[in-house]
């Protein structure tokens, strides 16, 4: 079954990210590398709000679909096997290629901050708590 709805959600949370990291350019938090020299303290407040929802969404959001996978058929071996490899791929792709170049990169400015992927590794996490538990 398609939830179109779940779709827009994602896509709004989606567009809300790129607002988020842009609000921190301009903020006076120093969040980014791009740092406007104008500093607006509503736009910490408008960030701070974005911030609260955001991702822990996305993480309710994958939850409803996990669950959703749980009341198939499903052997709780293959079900971890399938979810560690669709976490697993995209953090060691990126980790490995992106990273790397982006650590090479943040590293010759001083500004040396690489946390990209730990949302994958709280949802992986997540993951194995919750299939270690239902049954």
């Amino acid at each position: 079954m398609r939830y179109f709805y779940m779709d827009s959600l994602r896509g709004i949370l989606m567009v809300a990210g790129v607002f988020y990291h842009a609000l921190l350019i301009y903020g006076t938090q120093g969040g980014s590398v791009l740092n406007d020299p104008g500093h607006y303290v509503a736009l910490d407040y408008l960030a701070a709000l974005v911030h609260l929802f955001r991702m822990e969404t996305f993480f309710v959001i994958s939850g409803f679909f996990m669950g959703m996978v749980l009341t198939k058929n499903t052997s709780l071996p293959a079900l971890l096997k399938k979810r560690t490899m669709l976490i697993l791929v995209p953090f060691c792709s990126v980790f490995f290629t992106l990273n790397v170049i982006q650590a090479h990169f943040m590293s010759t400015t001083g500004y040396f901050k690489v946390i990209h992927l730990w949302l994958l590794v709280n949802l992986l996490i997540y993951t194995y708590i919750v299939l270690l538990i239902l049954p």
